[in-house]
């Protein structure tokens, strides 16, 4: 019987205090001589068995498949083998008896004898292999939870072996840090600073694994200035971790960098909050409008200004859509100068809470009166589909034309059931609704010059509808009550008046005629007009107008200020 010898040794984890190649290929040798074993061919091989793809192996698996070799002589079975498919190949072949007898300093495995010993040892082999990437990786992820990565710090930094950390380099942290000084100045490129480096400041790399101190490479500068490490975040495994080092660079300095050298390094992932995203559309294309910042770095200055702009995404691609982009200060002129126009004083706001509690009681019977009304109608178009019912099922009516006279009944039923749930809210909600309208209207333009983007965006939402913007301009059906004030702002006596600070001056502390009082009433009467279906189409929709409302008012009042 011929044999061939199979030697390997991995260079990954554990196994690198495995026997080395030239021991174990001497080891072998001495077995295949003390039992006269007929040796063919030896085959050393340096590589990894979790996946298949080893050529050695390979060479050997398809001698064997000629028939040019019966046996194998290895250390130990898991160097054939530490994945299914080389440990499947190495089982078949003993399967089919092409391979007949493998031998281990410490075993001997027979084709003609029970190979399920060999078989959980190659399968035991390869689950150690499993939980051993298990164990590293979650090993990785503990490390970088607590503030370092599993690999080693660029240029500038040094593992702490000790501490099991990462430190400043006391020799190179400062020198590095003047690398991004210079590069932040714009006056310098990369291959000048690589000049610089290397020639009149002598930097080095540090020394490690056996490896002595060498030049920087121009292809390290590059990296090391598009590296994210430096401002004291980290990426590993696709996942950015708060390193518990000291940073070199801030992230505005990192992203001027990135700038400076056209955005070739992977750009620190950014979050910004756009409050009127998704709610507009393109009036030339349909596309929805988004927004975007854009920066600019000034290297006499050495500032770097953003801006954020708002345009149509062109999602369609065969409309060749030729809207220029708005600023988003614009944006908010626009809105603010609608606001201005739905804006109404405290006085007026007091005039139509009092307005509201005096009609507030009849509205309230009305509502129970339409709610008893609709409840009466309701049981009657009950009772006649219950009949209906009846007389089909005594033969007394077809079946078409039952289903002809239920059909519209069925269709009232529902309108007089949407009917009462509406009259039951609005019962509940109508002074409150109408109280925070008016409140809104009084503070809206104040909160979204001066609340969060959040207010803003919802602010916008309750003012009205279908937001187009067109040629930098923004366009919206402003909702009925907004619009009656809107229509009516030339009576200044009843709106706020800002002076250019855009805080409200006071009103003259004269009476208010009895010509100008029934004005007011007149205009809150037509406003409360449309106070149902005003509730109606948010409560609908859910716009959070009455929220916004409550909210403004636990807020202080302008007046207040």
């Amino acid at each position: 019987m011929k044999y061939i010898i199979y030697c390997r040794k991995s260079s990954e984890g554990e196994e690198r205090q495995a026997l080395s190649l030239p021991a174990q290929e001497r080891e072998l040798k001495e077995i295949a001589g003390k039992r006269n074993l007929e040796v063919i061919k030896i085959f050393t091989e340096s590589q990894s068995a979790k996946a298949p793809g080893r050529p050695l192996f390979n060479q050997m698996i398809d001698l064997i498949s000629k028939g040019e070799a019966e046996g194998i002589i290895c250390w130990k079975v898991d160097r054939l083998g530490r994945n299914p498919l080389d440990n499947g190949t190495v089982q078949w072949l003993m399967e089919k008896r092409l391979l007949m007898h493998v031998v281990t300093p410490d075993r001997e495995y027979h084709a003609e004898d029970n190979v399920m010993i060999m078989n959980l040892e190659m399968g035991m082999s390869h689950q150690f292999l499993r939980d051993l990437s298990k164990n590293v990786k979650r090993g990785n992820r503990e490390r970088a939870l607590k503030g370092y990565p599993n690999h080693l710090p660029p240029l500038g930094y040094i593992n702490d072996r000790l501490e099991k950390t990462v430190v400043k380099d006391p020799e190179r942290f400062d020198m590095v840090r003047k690398i991004w000084d210079l590069i932040l100045t714009g006056n310098h490129s990369v291959p000048e600073i690589h000049r610089i480096i290397n020639d009149e400041w002598g930097l080095r790399t540090t020394s490690r694994g056996g490896w002595g101190e060498k030049e920087v490479a121009l292809s390290t500068l590059y990296k090391m200035l598009t590296n994210q490490f430096y401002t004291g975040t980290f990426i590993q495994d696709g996942v950015e971790y708060q390193g518990k080092y000291p940073p070199m660079i801030t992230f505005d300095e990192y992203d001027a960098v990135q700038i400076i050298l056209g955005a070739k390094g992977r750009r620190r992932p950014q979050k910004h909050d756009f409050p009127f995203t998704g709610m507009i559309t393109c009036g030339e294309c349909g596309c929805r409008i988004t927004a975007e910042i854009k920066q600019k770095f000034y290297p006499k200055t050495g500032n770097l200004s953003k801006y954020s702009y708002y345009h149509c995404t062109r999602r369609r691609r065969h409309e060749h859509c030729q809207q220029k982009s708005l600023r988003s200060e614009e944006l908010e002129n626009q809105i603010d100068s609608i606001l201005e126009k739905i804006t109404i004083s405290e006085e007026f706001k007091d005039l139509a809470i009092e307005y509201l509690d005096k009609i507030n009681d009849k509205e309230i019977d009305d509502r129970a009166s339409s709610y008893k009304r609709f409840q009466k109608r309701h049981s009657q178009v009950q009772n006649e589909i219950d009949n209906l019912t009846r007389m089909c099922f005594k033969g007394l009516i077809d079946e078409d034309e039952f289903i002809k006279q239920k059909k519209p009944l069925l269709k009232e039923k529902k309108e007089l059931e949407s009917k009462m749930r509406q009259t039951e809210r609005r019962a509940d909600e109508w002074f409150e609704l109408a109280e925070n309208t008016f409140n809104f209207a009084t503070h809206a333009r104040y909160w979204f010059e001066n609340g969060s983007k959040e207010d803003q965006r919802i602010i916008l939402q309750a003012l009205g509808s279908n937001f187009v913007l067109t040629d930098q301009k923004l366009t919206f059906c402003i909702q009925k009550p907004f619009q009656i004030i809107s229509e009516r702002s030339s009576d200044s006596q009843w709106w706020a008046r800002l002076d250019s600070n855009q805080r409200p001056i006071g009103y003259e502390p004269t009476a208010l005629t009895t010509e100008l009082r029934a004005h007011g009433l007149l205009m809150c009467r037509n406003i409360l007009t449309y106070a149902g279906a005003f509730f109606n189409l948010f409560f609908d929709h859910n716009v959070p107008l009455l929220p916004l409302a409550l909210t403004l008012r636990s807020k202080p009042l302008i007046g207040d200020i």
